[in-house]
């Protein structure tokens, strides 16, 4: 993996701990109640940025375990990276869903 999917990983493991099939931990709905719109809204903005990042990483995954069962090789660590990846898009996903919760939620 080069430097550019370790920083994406350590930024994973640093937001969200070890991936470990749960969703979002119970003080993330409640630490996002006590926030303002603003940055209700700039967690939303960055929340949508990683679900883009996150599609672009599974399609490329997806992409290189293809082409390796193509070529007969192992993919058995591609194919575990390629699930975290998609795990982690799931997360980004339900962070994204509670976000717009609590935007809706505070509209008059």
């Amino acid at each position: 993996m080069g430097e550019q999917g370790w920083a994406y990983w350590r930024c994973i493991s640093l937001n969200f701990g070890p991936l470990d099939g749960r969703s979002l931990s119970p003080s993330v709905p409640a630490m996002l109640s006590g926030m303002d719109r603003a940055s209700l809204e700039r967690r939303l903005a960055n929340a949508d940025k990683h679900i883009v990042e996150g599609t672009r990483h599974v399609a490329q995954q997806k992409a290189l375990v293809q082409g390796m069962e193509r070529l007969g090789r192992d993919t058995s660590t591609s194919k575990q990276l390629l699930q975290t990846f998609e795990e982690t898009l799931r997360l980004h996903t339900a962070d994204r869903d509670e976000l717009l919760r609590q935007l809706n939620a505070e509209r008059p």
